[in-house]
C-alpha cells in the first residue's frame, strides 16, 4: 500500500451508548443482581474505550494495525475505531515556514543573502507519515535546497545588461560563469581574478575568448615567505597552516609554498598543513569554528606558529593562535579586527601592493 486510503469509521456516539450500557450494566449486575458474569460486560466496555477518536476540522488520523496501514480518517467528528489501532495525528491545516537568511552564490558567483516564506499543507497523509522520517523537517530542508538552487540559476546583478564596459569577477569559483558571460557579451571586457584561463595556452584558436583575461598572483611566493618566516620564529620546531579547500589553486599554492619555505630555512622543521576539503565552496572559506579547532589541534601537537589562509576559516585559526599565545600569520581576510598582538605579518590581496609583497 503506497497510496492514501480514506475511511469513515463507526459513529462514535452509537459506540459511546454501547460502552455506557456495558460498563454501567455490568456494575448494576454485580451490585444488585449479584451476577459474577456481569464483570465480563465491564471488561468489554473497558476494551472498547480506547477506540474513541475525535477529528477536528482540517485534522486527520492515520490508522495502523500492528504496523499495517489501514487508512486515514479525514472527516471531522466523533468516531470509534478498532481499539487496537495505532492512531497518528497529522494536521491538514496550512502552515508557514519562514527560512533563515542563507548566504549563497548567484549564477555569476556573487554572494547574496536570500530567504523565503513558504505556505504549505499536507495533501497525502500516507506520504507524510511513511515516506519521510519527519515531514515538517523534510519541508524545511527541501525549501532551503530549492532556494539555493534557484539563487544559483540567475544573476542577482547583471552588470553587462546595465551598460558597463569592463567587469571584474573575483574568485576561482566564478571562472566558468565568467567565461560564459564573456562569450555572451563580446563587447564587454572581463577580468577574472584568481581565474586561470587555459584557452590562452591550449593552442586551439576556436576556444579563444578575446574579451577575457585572467589575473593571477604568485601565491606560492607569498606562502614561501610565510613558511620561511615561521621556520625562523619557531622554538618548538613545529609550525602549522590551516587553509580552505585545495581544489582552489591559489589556496593550494599558499599551502605548498608555506611547506617549501619552511623546508628551505630548516629541513628538520615539522610542518602541519590541513585543507578544509570535507565541505563545499559555500562553507570551506566561512568556517571559523573549524579553523579554530584545527589550529588548536596543531598547537596541542606543539606548533607555535600558525598560518591561516582561507577567509573566515583562516581567521578562525588566527583567533585560536591568539588565544593560545602563539604566533600567527593571516591572509585574504583582514585579521586586524580579530587580533593584533600576535600577528607577525598579514598579506592583504585586495590592493595592488599584493604583487609587490611577493616580489
Amino acid at each position: 500500500m503506497k497510496e492514501e486510503k480514506i475511511i469513515v469509521p463507526t459513529n462514535g456516539y452509537l459506540m459511546l451508548f454501547l460502552f455506557l450500557v456495558l460498563f454501567f450494566g455490568g456494575i448494576f449486575g454485580i451490585i444488585l443482581l449479584k451476577n459474577p458474569w456481569s464483570v465480563l460486560a465491564i471488561i468489554l466496555g473497558i476494551l472498547l474505550a480506547p477506540g474513541f477518536i475525535m477529528v477536528e476540522p482540517n485534522g486527520s488520523r492515520v490508522l495502523l494495525l500492528f504496523g499495517e496501514y489501514i487508512g486515514t480518517v479525514k472527516k471531522n467528528g466523533f468516531f470509534w475505531v478498532n481499539p487496537f489501532y495505532t492512531k497518528k495525528k497529522i494536521s491538514l491545516r496550512a502552515s508557514n515556514f519562514d527560512s533563515e537568511r542563507l548566504k549563497v552564490n548567484d549564477k555569476l558567483g556573487n554572494p547574496v543573502m536570500i530567504s523565503t516564506i513558504l505556505v504549505w499543507r499536507v495533501e497525502n497523509t500516507y506520504k507524510a507519515a511513511f515516506d519521510v522520517d519527519n515531514y515538517e523537517n523534510f519541508v524545511r530542508v527541501q525549501t532551503d535546497a530549492a532556494v539555493r538552487k534557484l539563487a544559483s540559476m540567475y544573476p542577482y546583478d547583471n552588470f553587462a545588461d546595465e551598460g558597463y564596459d569592463a567587469i571584474v569577477t573575483v574568485g576561482f569559483g566564478m571562472g566558468e560563469a565568467t567565461i560564459a558571460a564573456a562569450n555572451k557579451y563580446p563587447d564587454v571586457d572581463f577580468i577574472g581574478v584568481d581565474q586561470f584561463q587555459a584557452w590562452e595556452y591550449d593552442g586551439d584558436d576556436s576556444t579563444n575568448v578575446a574579451n577575457l583575461a585572467g589575473l593571477n598572483f604568485p601565491e606560492d611566493n607569498a606562502g614561501f615567505l610565510v613558511g620561511a618566516l615561521a621556520a625562523m620564529m619557531t622554538e618548538s620546531g613545529k609550525i602549522g597552516s590551516v587553509l580552505g579547500t585545495d581544489a582552489v589553486p591559489p589556496v593550494w599554492r599558499y599551502g605548498e609554498g608555506y611547506r617549501a619555505g619552511a623546508a628551505y630555512i630548516n629541513p628538520d622543521v615539522e610542518v602541519f598543513v590541513v585543507y578544509h576539503n570535507d565541505v563545499g565552496f559555500d562553507k570551506t572559506f566561512t568556517d571559523p569554528e573549524w579553523g579554530a579547532a584545527t589550529a588548536n589541534s596543531m598547537i596541542d601537537q606543539g606548533a607555535d606558529v600558525i598560518f591561516g589562509a582561507g577567509g573566515k576559516t583562516g581567521n578562525g585559526a588566527v583567533t585560536a593562535a591568539a588565544q593560545r599565545g602563539v604566533y600567527a600569520v593571516g591572509v585574504d581576510a583582514d585579521a586586524g579586527d580579530v587580533v593584533a598582538a600576535v600577528v607577525l605579518r598579514e598579506r592583504d590581496r585586495r590592493a595592488e601592493t599584493d604583487r609587490r609583497a611577493c616580489e
